[in-house]
């Protein structure tokens, strides 16, 4: 600590002596406590400084400081370290400090800030003129210096030196995930500032993104992004790299400093994790010299782009931040996806397994965590079982890449995959990598595929088989960890009399499912389009069921509450049906069964939503809270109720 009672610590004394000496003045003033405090980057002064100030740089302001208040007399260096060197003035500064109210009860820590506080309150005008033409008002440092420190319960790294996620929100664990996954990617050994950098700059809508777009419009962010890529990319193997992870043991000290940094941010704030905007601003503090020369190079101002992370985050509601997704039991997942992907047991029978071993992380390696083909008329419950497994297994439905193979319909179009090479339009963009480069634990769902060109699949075939793909910069993207799901509805009418059979089984013994399986397999061969060495990769072929009438009933039950549920949070309506709505509902969905349950949420939109909104906005109704919703047999009635 830089001040000690009841005198000032040897420290403190040589640091005020070589101040002295440089003024050539005859005592010691706050002046000199200013200086001395300027030379220490981790003086409570130059943090306060830097949280006003990002690009606040402690050795000009200690030069101008010191032009201000040197003296033109030659005055002898004193002999030695005297308490008659102290100035009045730096005397009552202490006596000030000391007998503040806060005095008594405050930390050594803090004491130190509220000391650096008196200094600056003590100041001549002409070094206070100093302080505010560099951009750090002293009435606002001495606000910042005087407010009490943040006692933080977050650790960043846990007893093995592994980063602690759960100190940090979505958005900048997100950052972190990039961060490890370029650096694997990559065949990195360590991880370094470019690669943080590239981090935050790869983050599609994340903060340094907006903040170039709005505060620097000149700086064309996806350029930036792709200079660094090429950066990173000659520091590595090109290989990838799976023993990089997020420990302390593979990062630069300024990469650590980073993050110490950003917990500090976090503390100020009083925020309960650690946010993107900690973490950008907690690395831009870091001062490192390859991060201030690189966007410098790149014409970024690293001061606006400091103050706009700074306004981000000031006008942020922290406490509001969403609890981490619960991690639920076998049990609960398994109830969950029964009662959300409603008619398709069997299917689910199928990919119980999977989830288990995924659970227990018993992955198999070199190869993608399950390769699951989805087959069945649309509007089954394909892409909803691929949804509720990203939620369920990787805790959030954003952990969904979704690729609709309708887009990749040309030979050409394959490239969307890996993006374009380099130096042409489209270089970075590759769908799939950056999808696994963002979300390295994710369900990969490949919709349609019959809808995509057959070259298509020469690019994914190595995917499919061992997990992983190479983008077109050479970076190796890892899928090793995510579910593959492809869907189709190829060959659905030579599967119709298996389709029947299959949905009105029930709950079928191992022996039935692998029966199915084949049979589905020989016809899908059949078709023109499936080549052996795809289905070959493929782990679980599942075949989806029609919708039996008890499946309607339930779905079309479950679409009505969320209605009423809306009508009630949205407009303060009560709503109601009668259960012969549901029966001509239900009857109308067999008729249209080959729609699947997309024909329950028109019906419900038809039939139920649109006459209410009829009804509540007929003017003879201004007042009614509530109606109810009844079908005579021939049309639809709505009714008033109470509400």
């Amino acid at each position: 600590m830089f001040w000690e009672e009841p005198d000032l610590s040897p420290a403190a004394q040589q640091a005020l002596r070589s101040a002295l000496m440089e003024t050539s003045l005859r005592s010691v003033e706050p002046e000199h406590a200013l200086l001395a405090l300027l030379e220490d980057e981790q003086s409570p002064l130059v943090k306060a400084a830097r949280y006003l100030k990002p690009s606040f740089n402690p050795r000009t302001m200690r030069d101008n400081v010191l032009i201000n208040v040197k003296s033109a007399l030659s005055v002898p260096p004193p002999p030695a370290w005297s308490s008659q060197l102290l100035h009045r003035r730096f005397q009552e500064m202490i006596t000030s400090a000391r007998s503040a109210p806060e005095w008594a009860d405050a930390t050594p820590e803090y004491r130190n800030q509220l000391m650096c506080a008196a200094v600056i309150q003590s100041l001549k005008a002409g070094a206070k003129l100093v302080l505010t033409s560099a951009g750090v008002p002293p009435a606002e440092l001495e606000t910042r210096l005087r407010k009490p420190i943040v006692q933080t319960t977050l650790n960043l790294f846990d007893a093995a030196g592994a980063v602690n996620m759960a100190a940090f929100d979505r958005a900048a664990q997100k950052i972190l995930r990039l961060i490890e996954s370029e650096g694997q990617g990559r065949g990195l050994n360590r991880i370094v500032s470019s690669l943080v950098l590239l981090g935050f700059a790869s983050a599609d809508g994340g903060i340094m993104q907006t903040a170039l777009r709005l505060q620097t419009p000149m700086v064309d962010p996806r350029k930036l992004r792709d200079n660094l890529s090429l950066h990173v990319q000659a520091l590595g193997t090109g290989r990838f790299n799976n023993d990089l992870a997020l420990r302390k043991e593979f990062m630069q000290p300024a990469v650590v400093m980073m993050l110490e940094r950003s917990l500090s941010e976090a503390a100020a704030v009083d925020a309960q994790r650690i946010g993107e905007a900690e973490l950008l601003k907690g690395f831009l503090l870091a001062g490192d010299a390859f991060v201030e020369s690189f966007l410098r190079g790149e014409k970024v101002d690293i001061s606006e782009l400091s103050r706009y992370v700074t306004q981000r985050r000031t006008g942020e509601v922290r406490l509001g931040e969403p609890e981490p997704p619960k991690q639920l039991s076998i049990e609960e997942i398994d109830q969950h996806l029964r009662s959300s992907v409603i008619g398709q047991e069997q299917a689910i029978d199928i990919v119980m397994p999977m989830i288990k071993r995924l659970r227990f992380g018993y992955t198999r390696k070199g190869r993608p965590a399950g390769v699951l083909l989805f087959v069945g008329l649309s509007g089954t419950g394909k892409t909803q079982l691929a949804k509720e497994i990203a939620r369920s297994v990787y805790g959030d439905e954003e952990q969904l890449i979704f690729l609709e193979m309708g887009q990749f319909g040309s030979e050409y179009s394959k490239t969307s995959f890996v993006g374009a090479p380099p130096g042409l339009v489209g270089y970075g963009e590759g769908i799939l990598t950056n999808g696994l480069r963002d979300k390295p634990e994710s369900v990969v769902l490949f919709d349609e595929v019959e809808k995509a060109h057959k070259s298509v699949f020469d690019v994914v075939l190595r995917f499919l088989d061992e997990g992983q793909i190479s983008d077109a910069g050479g970076a190796v993207r890892d899928g090793r960890r995510c579910v593959l799901v492809l869907t189709s509805n190829l060959g659905i009418r030579e599967l119709e009399q298996l389709i029947q059979e299959q949905t009105h089984a029930g709950r079928m013994s191992h022996d039935a499912r692998a029966s199915i399986r084949s049979q589905v397999r020989n016809t899908l061969m059949k078709v023109d389009f499936f080549r052996p060495e795809f289905l070959n990769r493929v782990d679980e072929i599942v075949l989806f069921n029609r919708f039996t009438r008890d499946a309607f009933h339930r779905i079309m039950t479950r679409l009505l509450k969320n209605e009423k549920a809306r009508f009630h949070d949205d407009k303060e309506l009560a709503v109601a049906w009668d259960e012969n709505l549901i029966e001509f509902l239900v009857n109308t969905c067999e008729q249209r069964s080959d729609e699947g349950a997309r024909a329950c949420g028109r019906l419900v939109s038809d039939f139920f939503v649109t006459p209410l909104i009829d009804f509540f906005l007929n003017p003879l109704n201004v007042n009614t809270r509530g109606a109810r919703v009844r079908w005579d047999g021939e049309q639809i009635v709505v009714e008033s109720m109470p509400s």
